[in-house]
């Protein structure tokens, strides 16, 4: 049996390789460690117009590649000062080319740090290579690639809104696809919820929860793991800020809550945070550079997919650095792309 670190060699090798006009490439050919690297490097740069299924994507590459994280779970997501500057990310709801395109302008993942706030598939048409791509990064790239669940990274809500059909109407038989996105599935329920950049930036994929007591909380959340409908678990993925009312109100969404700009302030206080980073929320005010400060610069959402459902909006990717000044000891800068995915 192919060992996981040769399959997700293989997918980086191939996942791109018709897609790019820059690549003088077009056959497969068997490579070096050194020169799949290399391979993977120039698949970052300027994807293509076409949306191109990977073929490779099959159930041996699923089953090896969701094993891994199960094998070795994946933990909650602490990065330090010495893993800085990193590149954080926001909902890509399956847009994989938009994924290739961050990379292509950011870095790519032997260089550059990620962490990705959830929100991976449902929606877009290429929930599968982009989840996929992730995974196999995570894997190769431990301590470079940090992953965090979404709302979508839920067996319900991935039911309703794509992923599932996708997993299914790929595979050509309901049983197959069935069984290999219960295997993503199992690999959902591990994600860690929450991520602390060096002790000071607190990102999340929803908000922040009334249950929430200290980062211990969060700690002890079993894994594997459902969302509940309520609970500190459930807030984590699904609240959202709010200027209309103060402390707590139940969300319009149906679930969770919605939380005002004191409760943020005080959150920041109690807890010696800087910022909160979180995602989850594409407004009216992001439409154009694709992010949104809240509570006097307290709190910021981001969204990382451009053009999400037709909305022409701009995707933006946050980098968070080692230098001084804007907020406490960090300088943060970001990265628009336009709705025709060209870096600003």
């Amino acid at each position: 049996m192919t060992k996981p670190d040769e399959v997700i060699t293989m997918y980086e090798s191939t996942y791109s390789q018709k897609q790019h006009p820059i690549s003088d490439d077009s056959e497969t050919t068997s490579t070096s460690s050194s020169e799949e690297t290399e391979t993977l490097e120039k698949d970052t740069e300027v994807p293509s117009e076409d949306i191109e299924f990977n073929p490779f994507i099959d159930e041996l590459i699923i089953r090896l590649m969701t094993a891994k994280p199960i094998r070795d779970p994946l933990m909650p997501a602490r990065v330090k000062r010495d893993d800085l500057p990193i590149m954080v990310c926001g909902d890509l709801h399956g847009q994989f080319r938009d994924l290739r395109t961050i990379f292509y302008a950011c870095g790519p993942p032997q260089t550059q740090t990620y962490l990705f706030l959830g929100d991976y598939v449902d929606r877009g048409v290429q929930g599968l290579e982009t989840i996929s791509l992730v995974l196999c990064l995570k894997i190769k790239y431990p301590t470079q690639v940090y992953m965090l669940r979404g709302n979508h990274e839920d067996g319900n809500t991935s039911m309703s809104y794509g992923f599932y059909d996708e997993c299914v109407n790929r595979f050509n038989a309901y049983k197959e696809g069935d069984r290999l996105w219960r295997k993503f599935i199992d690999v959902f329920n591990m994600l860690p919820l929450a991520a602390l950049i060096n002790n000071a930036i607190f990102c999340v994929h929803g908000g922040l929860s009334p249950f929430f007591g200290a980062f211990d909380d969060i700690d002890k959340i079993k894994r594997p793991s459902i969302i509940p409908p309520f609970g500190l678990m459930c807030d984590l993925v699904w609240s959202d800020p709010d200027d209309k009312h103060d402390g707590w109100s139940m969300s319009q969404r149906g679930i969770s809550f919605t939380f005002s700009e004191n409760v943020v302030k005080d959150f920041c206080r109690r807890n010696n945070i800087d910022l909160v980073v979180r995602a989850h929320q594409l407004t009216g005010e992001m439409v154009k550079y694709g992010h949104k400060f809240f509570a006097g610069g307290r709190l910021l959402t981001i969204f990382s997919a451009p053009n999400y459902l037709n909305t022409r909006n701009d995707g933006c990717v946050l980098r968070v650095s080692k230098k001084v000044k804007v907020i406490s000891d960090y300088t943060l800068t970001y990265k628009q792309f336009s709705v025709t995915l060209e870096l600003i």
